[in-house]
């Protein structure tokens, strides 16, 4: 099977969940912020959430979907909610030592975040 074909499969998989719709601040509740969160904190939570939707933007660019209009709120796929914070956390969420990708991957499927996301995701 070519790498091609695999795409083309894995996105009419991925495609099936994009029915449901959540606004980028969903993402903040996957990440929430402390009311009386300053500084240091909202700098390093603008960019997680900023890295995700990155990550998210990269995806659409890879699949061949359109690109999303950052001037407003961003409309994202419940799916694609879920799998940018599920991919940040495996891939590019800061981790203690150095794991290689299957301790990576395991971490990413205990992680609290990520579970916040699929129950979003599920809820809609």
């Amino acid at each position: 099977m070519s790498k091609r074909t695999v795409r083309s499969d894995l996105c009419s998989t991925g495609l099936q969940g994009h029915g449901s719709r959540v606004e980028q601040p969903a993402l903040r509740t996957v990440y929430p912020l402390a009311e009386d969160a300053a500084g240091r904190t909202i700098t390093t939570h603008e960019r997680q959430v900023d890295r995700i939707v990155r990550r998210i933007i990269r995806e659409r660019m890879q699949t061949g979907r359109p690109e999303l209009d950052l001037r407003g709120p961003v409309q994202l796929s419940a799916w694609e909610a879920f799998n940018g914070v599920q991919g940040y956390v495996q891939h590019d969420a800061p981790r203690r030592g150095r794991p290689n990708d299957f301790g990576r991957m395991i971490a990413a499927l205990d992680d609290s975040a990520v579970r916040r996301a699929m129950e979003l995701a599920l809820s809609l």
